[in-house]
């Protein structure tokens, strides 16, 4: 039995394992694509007796659906309830030889790659446990598995493609010149009400232009049905553009990196 507790063991002994053995099957939450690891694998897909995959939260890659669309082998994790999560990669020549990792890491770059992950390298002579363990172990998450058509591919890119964006915004690094994390930050960590004493103290961006032009605003919205019956340069003012309306009339101008008087 070894540990692999580095990113170089892990991905260096199931480099060699999967060009050495016969035989492949695997289990992981998540699988991403254009990794030298993962097109190792691809050379040797002829090895995969079961592969299953998860879909959860969309960290999956949608080019490694298509490069299994259809597959008798590699299946995908698509039920809502619950978390597909195992980690367990089983190599065997035949009964008498073979070797399984499990851990926390998934056949993710991030895993190989950046992560802090620990997994055990078990062999043939370190368990009591057999072969047919762990081959009964991946054999019960395909039962669950479905092959992917090449529809349900191309829609779950679609997905992919929206909701990408949004776990970027989940990994809550808000500075990444300086990899910073968002705990970090005494504006983003604060409740409203700690930020509307914070903004009222501020003595240099006009708390109370700020209010006037919500109000004054707000006089234009009310006194007209459409947004289109108001003048042209009003709304060129709502609508972040110059307008002389606006400037007449002293309004403080908003936009995203804050306030300005025109």
């Amino acid at each position: 039995m070894k540990i692999l507790n580095t990113n170089r063991e892990l991905k260096s002994n199931l480099k060699r394992m999967i060009s050495c053995y016969k035989y492949i099957s695997f289990g992981v939450a998540w699988a991403t694509s254009k990794t030298d690891l993962y097109e190792l694998l691809l050379s040797h897909k002829n090895k995969i007796k079961i592969g299953v995959i998860g879909t959860h939260f969309y960290q999956t890659h949608p080019d490694v659906l298509d490069d299994f669309c259809m597959s008798k082998k590699v299946k995908f994790i698509l039920q809502p309830n619950g978390v597909f999560h195992p980690k367990i990669y089983l190599f065997w020549n035949d009964e008498y030889d073979w070797s399984v990792v499990i851990g926390s890491a998934n056949f993710t770059y991030g895993a190989m790659e950046k992560n802090t992950e620990l997994c055990v390298l078990i062999q043939q002579d370190d368990s009591n446990y057999e072969l047919e363990y762990f081959v009964g172990l991946i054999s019960n998450y395909e039962k669950n598995a479905q092959s992917i058509t090449v529809n349900e591919a191309k829609r779950y890119r679609n997905i992919w493609n929206v909701r990408s964006r949004s776990l970027m915004k989940i990994a809550e690094v808000y500075n990444k010149s300086k990899n910073t994390n968002i705990l970090h930050s005494k504006v983003l960590t604060m409740d409203w009400n700690e930020l509307y004493k914070e903004i009222q103290n501020d003595p240099y961006h006009g708390f109370k232009d700020r209010i006037n032009l919500l109000k004054k605003i707000n006089y234009y919205f009310e006194g007209n049905v459409h947004f289109s019956n108001m003048d042209v340069g009003v709304r060129c003012g709502i609508a972040r553009l110059r307008s002389e309306e606006i400037k007449k009339l002293g309004l403080v101008w908003f936009h995203d990196r804050g306030w300005e008087i025109l």
